[in-house]
Order: C-alpha cells, then sequence, then structure tokens
C-alpha cells in the first residue's frame, strides 16, 4: 500500500502531525510519501510540490486572494482562505502513483477546491481545523458583524467558497477523519460533509522522546531554577495569535496576588514560540519567552523541566503543545474548548476551566502554586501512553485506509 501525505508543509502545527504520522506509518513498513510546497525535511520519502505552472497560479491567484479577505483575520480573529482555484499540482500528485491520498492542510497554493477531483486515487482528510467545513474560515471565529467593506468581503468570500465546494465536493471518493471529538461533531453538522464516512482518529507523537524525564537534570541543562514551579505557555507565534489567548493568560496572570520584592519567588513563568521578549505584568511578575524551540528533544526536555502548561486558546482542534505536555507527564490547565477534553482529563491529566474566565484560570493557576491542586505525573504519561501512541494510530488508520480502497475498488467496479 502506496500512501501520500499532502500538507502545505512537513512543519507548523498539521504539517509537523502529518510529519509524525509519515514516520509512524514507514516504521511500520509502509509506503509512505509526503508532498509539500514548503519543505522542512530532506529526507524521509518527503517531496515538494512547485512546479513553475503552480508558482504562477500560486503568485498571481494568491495576490488576488489577500486583497479578497483583507481585514478579516482582524476583524473575525481567525485565518480565512478561498482556495477556489487551481493550483497545477495535481499531476504532479498523479505521477507518484499512491494508492491512496491522505489530505492534511492543503490551503496557501498547496491544492484548491477544483484539484480534488482531478486525484486519480481515493482520499481520506484528516481535519486538522474547519476550513474543509467551512465558507472560508479555518476556525468557528468571533461572531462578528463590521459592517462596511470588511462584511462586504466576508460575504463575498463565503459565496465563492460555497460555490466551489458545492460545485466540486459532491461526489468525491473521501473518508474524514477529525483529530478530535469536537471537530467530529463539526463534521456531522456541516453542509459539505456530503455523508462520507467519518472515522475520529487522534494523532500521536514520537514516544521515543516526548516521555517522562528527570526534572531536575531538565532544569540543570536549561538553566532553569530548582526551588520554583515552572508555568509554562506556548505556541506558534504566541503573543501574535489572538486565537491561542495570550491575551487571556496575562490578565489571569495580572489577577495574581501581587509579587512580593522582599519574599522569594515560588513561581517563574514561561512561555516559548513568541518573540523573545520579557514581558511585566502588572502585579510585578514577568513572563519571559525563550522563542523558538528547534527540535524535539529539545521541545521535550522543556516540558520536562516544568511543572504546568497552560493551554489559553479560545479554540483549539487538537493541539500539539497539549498531547506533547501530557505526554511528558506535564499537566494542562485549558479552557474547555474544540477538542482539548480529549486531552485534559479533569483529575488526571489536568483542569479545564469555564471559557473565557480568567478570573477562574488564575484561581486554578494559584492553586496549584500553593499546592492546592496536585497532579500525578506517573498516571499522566500512563494516560497519553495509551492514548496518543503512534502504534494505535498506525492500527487505526491503516483499517481506515483499507476501508476507502475497498469502496474505491467497488466503484470502479460498477
Amino acid at each position: 500500500m502506496k500512501i501520500l501525505h499532502i500538507c502545505n508543509s512537513d512543519g507548523g502545527g498539521a504539517g509537523i502531525a502529518a510529519f509524525r504520522l509519515h514516520l509512524a506509518l514507514r516504521a511500520e513498513g509502509i509506503d509512505s510519501w509526503m508532498a509539500v510546497r514548503d519543505r522542512k525535511n530532506e529526507a524521509c520519502k518527503v517531496v515538494t510540490l512547485d512546479s513553475p505552472a503552480a508558482k504562477i497560479a500560486r503568485r498571481v491567484n494568491g495576490r488576488s486572494e489577500r486583497r479578497a479577505k483583507l481585514g478579516l483575520k482582524e476583524a473575525s480573529g481567525v485565518l480565512w482562505s478561498v482556495s477556489d482555484w487551481r493550483t497545477f499540482n495535481v499531476s504532479t500528485i498523479n505521477r507518484i502513483g499512491a494508492d491512496l491520498v491522505h489530505l492534511h492542510w492543503i490551503n496557501g497554493g498547496t491544492l484548491g477546491i477544483p484539484d480534488l477531483r482531478k486525484i486519480e486515487a481515493p482520499l481520506v482528510w484528516s481535519l486538522h481545523d474547519i476550513w474543509p467545513l467551512s465558507n472560508g474560515a479555518h476556525y468557528l471565529g468571533d461572531d462578528f458583524d463590521v459592517g462596511g467593506e470588511v462584511e462586504m468581503r466576508k460575504v463575498t468570500i463565503e459565496r465563492r467558497v460555497q460555490n466551489a465546494k458545492e460545485k466540486c465536493w459532491a461526489d468525491l471518493n473521501l473518508t474524514w477523519i477529525p483529530l478530535s471529538t469536537w471537530m467530529a461533531e463539526q463534521v456531522k453538522s456541516s453542509a459539505y460533509s456530503y455523508s462520507y464516512p467519518v472515522e475520529q482518529i487522534w494523532n500521536s507523537v514520537p514516544q521515543s522522546i516526548y516521555k517522562l524525564g528527570n526534572q531536575k537534570e531538565a532544569r540543570k541543562n536549561l538553566s532553569l531554577p530548582l526551588e520554583r514551579k515552572i508555568i509554562l505557555f506556548g505556541a506558534e507565534n504566541a503573543f501574535e495569535d489572538r486565537r491561542k489567548g495570550s491575551d487571556l493568560l496575562v490578565k489571569a496572570l495580572e489577577s495574581l496576588p501581587r509579587r512580593q520584592k522582599d519574599n522569594p519567588d515560588t513561581a517563574m513563568f514561561l512561555s516559548f514560540g513568541g518573540d523573545g521578549k520579557e514581558r511585566k505584568l502588572s502585579n510585578g511578575y514577568t513572563i519571559k519567552d525563550i522563542g523558538r524551540i528547534e527540535g524535539d528533544d529539545s521541545l521535550a526536555a522543556l516540558y520536562q523541566a516544568a511543572d504546568l502548561f497552560i493551554c489559553p486558546s479560545r479554540e483549539d482542534n487538537l493541539p500539539n503543545t497539549c498531547v506533547e505536555a501530557v505526554s511528558t507527564g506535564l499537566p494542562v490547565v485549558s479552557f474547555s474548548v474544540g477538542g482539548l477534553s480529549d486531552i485534559v482529563v479533569p483529575g488526571l491529566s489536568g483542569c479545564l476551566i469555564p471559557p473565557f474566565s480568567t478570573e477562574l484560570l488564575s484561581q486554578a493557576i494559584q492553586k496549584f502554586i500553593e499546592g492546592e491542586l496536585r497532579y500525578d505525573r506517573d498516571e499522566i504519561f500512563e494516560f497519553a501512553l495509551n492514548r496518543f501512541s503512534p502504534e494505535r494510530q498506525v492500527k487505526e488508520i491503516t483499517k481506515v485506509y483499507s476501508g476507502a480502497l475497498g469502496r474505491f475498488k467497488n466503484r470502479l467496479e460498477l
């Protein structure tokens, strides 16, 4: 069985998850390939989708799309994509000769809506966000009606996406793979699901890396204090992406009792994925951002060194950071949104806060610092070991592949 994964990149949130699946399949002897527009990994059967025609199409149509959605992300708080144009990448995909094509995050000029019906192999699609199910938004976002030009752009984009999907997606050989229970519910309620088969499967992490570690050694290696509780937050573009909720975290931390200069600090607040700056809070505390973390080993060591991970997202599916955190035994406190409840099991792997109570989030953090809120890292690790293992993911996903190939064969025989 030859599988081809399609993703905009093999880096970034969706790209990392797709690349990990690709490697997990290869580790089990499956002939897995990956085709991306923006390649980060040179080996491991990862090829680039970037023909001269595709570059021209992306430059021309990408410029037009950026103009069409100007101001929408700022108004709604989430990313929007149109992708109703041909990318000229399908011929490259078909030449690879895969038995099955596994779609991931396909926007940014990787594939367009009209391209999917030109792919010769059956399709499965891992839903990293709701764009495949929506009229252009990658997440539900804020309810907004700003009026004027931005509202007109929103309506125009929604019509364009709706027309393209209704025209091109009603007769595909497709199986949906929502990555969380929440995303599975979005499939059920979407007009674009077209009653295609649905199989919910969680992502995995490389558990030889994301595992229990020696906290003391991790802190020594990272030059972090041994005696303080380290509260960690991290995301790609951590302080720029409104959906990730850094402003809510700051508000919660500023509600903590004021720092006493004469007393030794009992907590340290760290973040990663931001701009590397130190942020001073109104109550005397600081959030020290250590910037982008390169490599799984370094990121795993940071989780092992920490005591608590905070995920203040306004909306999220199955964030890699939280899966990685619990896989090292690190408890997670998050708002009860999206697919976080698949990762954060109250009393076991962390604490879910009603959205978007910064007061209750602050109280949970304070209780943890004071020792009133405790978690067993061994129990969290065992929970994650079972739920987010590559072996479990490969077993479930190869079953989906077999079913999709069987339906495709039956369809050809009709």
